[in-house]
């Protein structure tokens, strides 16, 4: 069943979140398997999310993770997420690029299929 959820971030984010012409925000619609409608310039700051309840989280984790790897802040719900388990996994670093892919694709496309949030430093 079908379910439409909405996701606010701060303002001065929400061109970060889309990316240029809305490529992030299109592949991650594409990879969470749902739709997502960006904010109207001047409106409430917040992204429209429409598809099966799991997918919609998958999309939530992701723009709030975009949002976190943007500012550095935490919201409530990403503190409860990290409050349930945390894992830090070591990467060599001649082995990133592998793990992130091109645009973050590999990185994105495992949290989604995984139901989990990744957050790699900065």
């Amino acid at each position: 069943e079908k379910r439409t959820v909405k996701q606010e971030v701060p303002e001065s984010l929400v061109g970060y979140v889309m990316g240029r012409e809305r490529a992030v925000i299109k592949e991650l619609a594409r990879q969470t398997r749902t739709e997502i409608t960006c904010p109207v310039k001047g409106g409430k700051p917040e992204f429209e999310i429409t598809g099966q309840a799991h997918c919609t989280d998958a999309a939530i984790a992701c723009i709030e993770a975009k949002v976190y790897q943007a500012s550095g802040k935490m919201t409530w719900q990403m503190e409860s997420w990290f409050a349930q388990e945390t894992i830090n996994i070591h990467v060599p670093p001649d082995r990133v690029g592998f793990v992130v892919g091109s645009m973050g694709q590999v990185i994105s496309s495992i949290a989604a299929q995984t139901n989990t949030m990744i957050i790699s430093p900065k």
